[in-house]
């Protein structure tokens, strides 16, 4: 296969695979609140199933600053994807992979955050590994790849389907961004 069609045939698939992500966090952002609830600020303050974890002000901002650098390491990894250029999908991988979680930029979150969070986001740094790994192969199918980042993807969206952060009341210090 040709390096250009090789290049097309990945963007599809990267067009493909972000759709139904999109698609699925779109759909977790719009759904109707449950428990009765209505309105925006209803739906946030609503039992929604997921487990409430706590967490004060400083926290929940290096929390969202992690968050903001996965989705900007999947869209490098879907911006090479998309020019076919292997090289840098490996690249993206590895420094997304090599991103500290949370637990390991906050003692209290290493004593607060659930196993099972810390659990996911091992699993979510391990593919990242196999994905850079495999995309150095010069042999390397786009539906390796392609596996891969529907994995990665799939940890994300695990976790925010099951966790849900609440800043502590009353807690003073920078707002998270």
């Amino acid at each position: 296969m040709s390096r250009r069609r090789r290049g097309e045939r990945l963007a599809r698939i990267a067009i493909l695979l972000w759709l139904p992500v999109a698609g699925g966090l779109l759909w977790l952002g719009l759904r109707p609140p449950q428990g009765g609830a209505t309105g925006v600020v209803a739906k946030v303050r609503g039992d929604d199933g997921r487990q409430v974890i706590t967490v004060n002000a400083a926290d929940a901002g290096i929390i969202s600053r992690v968050m903001r650098d996965n989705l900007a390491g999947l869209r490098a990894i879907e911006q090479a994807l998309a020019e076919g250029d292997m090289a840098a999908v490996s690249r993206a991988a590895e420094t997304w992979a090599a991103t500290p979680g949370p637990a390991r930029q906050s003692v209290t979150l290493e004593q607060q955050l659930p196993r099972q969070w810390r659990s996911m986001g091992f699993s979510l740094h391990e593919t990242l590994r196999q994905l850079a790994d495999d995309a150095r192969r010069p042999d390397v199918q786009a539906e390796t790849v392609a596996a891969h980042l529907a994995d990665a993807v799939g940890a994300c969206i695990a976790c925010h389907e099951t966790y849900r952060l609440v800043v502590a009341p009353g807690e003073s210090g920078p707002r998270p961004p």
